[in-house]
């Protein structure tokens, strides 16, 4: 991914790059902090291995569902994860987003997770794959949205890593 079309997030999260991998990879922790702010998250389906398939709905307050559907392409624990993802009905199957038809179809993210003193770099990329011209542009225009949205997300899992901490008695993060 490059170019104008490459959106990019990141945030240094004060934990292990271990404890963040596990944060971001696995069912139940997802389900307590991979959302926007105000929003829940219900993880349907999570097979997390090359090929696999992770199926949720973010749950809004009002207790609508928008489901979602990423297709793991490479994993390489515990530093990069490439997916592809998409907008998705109840039963799995890619849809257009239903708050927005032009939006790309399809988008291929990158998460990078970099140790770094004081904690993890996480950096997510992500472009939209075979988007029209009309794709882009409503792509585009939504990268500011994008920016408050991952960081809540980001704050969320900054939160769930804490409370990881304070639950188990252990240090998580790093000195």
């Amino acid at each position: 991914m490059s170019g104008e079309a490459a959106f990019t997030a990141s945030r240094l999260i004060r934990a292990p790059r271990e404890a963040v991998w596990r944060g971001w990879t696995a069912g139940a922790a997802l389900a307590r902090w991979f959302a926007p702010k105000g929003m829940a998250l219900h993880v349907e389906t999570l097979a997390f291995r090359p090929g696999g398939r992770f199926h949720y709905a973010l749950v809004l307050p009002d207790g609508q569902r928008i489901w979602g559907l990423v297709r793991f392409r490479a994993i390489a624990a515990p530093e990069r994860l490439e997916q592809l993802q998409c907008f998705s009905d109840e039963a799995g199957g890619i849809a257009r987003n239903p708050r927005n038809a032009a939006w790309p179809l399809e988008t291929l993210s990158v998460a990078a997770f970099a140790e770094r003193e004081g904690g993890t770099l996480v950096t997510m990329t992500a472009g939209p794959q075979g988007a029209t011209a009309a794709e882009l542009r409503s792509w585009m225009a939504a990268f500011p949205a994008m920016q408050a949205g991952w960081g809540g997300t980001f704050d969320r899992l900054a939160a769930y890593l804490a409370q990881q901490q304070d639950d188990t008695g252990q240090r998580s993060t790093m000195p």
